[in-house]
């Protein structure tokens, strides 16, 4: 049902805001109040990007994604990219398997749920200018255009490239890329490898999610960089981030925690 209603899947979503804001929420993992809050919080945004990780781990996983699936068919300016957590190889370890068989729904819903993760776009590109990823760059495919070639409809994915998207870590002290900690095919990239990408595709800016930071949100490579963590689940703040282009692109970040969502009944 949701896959009909979400129109034309593409890896990378581009949009044309003009001289608008969006706004980038991280990994939420079950956290229906901050993804309620984010989009309240966001209506005079241009576009809401949710980077990914909607389940897994956290109370309100299936409510949570089906909140954001209507808000995104009800608004076009709310976008949900793909992230690692939306695949079955993570589903079966971290949680969102069990709570569908919790709830006795896991065989009415889930084959749906993972055919509706492969249409999931992998980025999205906002003015040509900023980037908007769940994982990093990958070590080939250093090209947008390539990127655009990415199949659809893969479970895992199995495609390198957009495996690595989903995956990779960004690090302040390497060169080019290294295997990464989080399991095999998973790389960490450095400055420099960021810097020709960024400079390869035109970019100002990359907002990404995948790792949790106890603040929300943290900047690197001379504020290129933006991760975005937006889970209550690993005790840290929730992390909110408005990007508003001007001639140049400038960006805030904002953090919340449960307690300030306005939504006791969900704690």
């Amino acid at each position: 049902m949701y896959i009909r209603r979400m129109g034309e899947s593409v890896p990378v979503k581009r949009l044309n805001i003009g001289n608008g804001i969006a706004t980038f929420i991280g990994d939420t993992h079950g956290a229906l109040d901050i993804s309620s809050y984010a989009v309240m919080k966001s209506v005079e945004s241009d576009l809401v990007c949710f980077l990914g990780d909607i389940v897994d781990r956290g109370e309100h996983q299936l409510l949570n994604l089906l909140f954001l699936l209507e808000s995104s068919i009800i608004s076009t300016k709310i976008i949900i990219i793909r992230g690692n957590h939306e695949s079955p190889s993570m589903n079966s370890y971290y949680g969102f398997k069990q709570e569908l068989v919790r709830l006795g729904l896991y065989d009415i819903l889930y084959k749906e749920i993972v055919e509706l993760y492969g249409v999931l776009p992998y980025a999205c590109l906002v003015n040509d200018r900023v980037l908007g990823v769940h994982g990093g760059i990958p070590r080939d495919c250093m090209s947008l255009d390539d990127w655009d070639g990415l199949p659809m409809g893969d479970e895992v994915p199995s495609d390198p490239c957009a495996f690595e998207i989903l995956w990779n870590d960004p690090s302040e002290i390497l060169a080019g890329f290294e295997p990464g900690v989080r399991g095999e095919g998973t790389y960490l990239f450095g400055k420099d490898a960021f810097s020709s990408f960024m400079k390869e595709n035109n970019l100002d800016l990359l907002v990404r999610g995948h790792q949790v930071k106890a603040e929300g949100v943290e900047s690197m490579f001379r504020n290129r960089l933006v991760t975005v963590f937006s889970s209550k689940y690993h005790g840290g703040k929730a992390g909110i981030l408005e990007v508003e282009f001007r001639p140049k692109v400038v960006f805030t970040a904002q953090t919340v925690t449960g307690q300030e969502t306005g939504l006791p009944f969900l704690q």
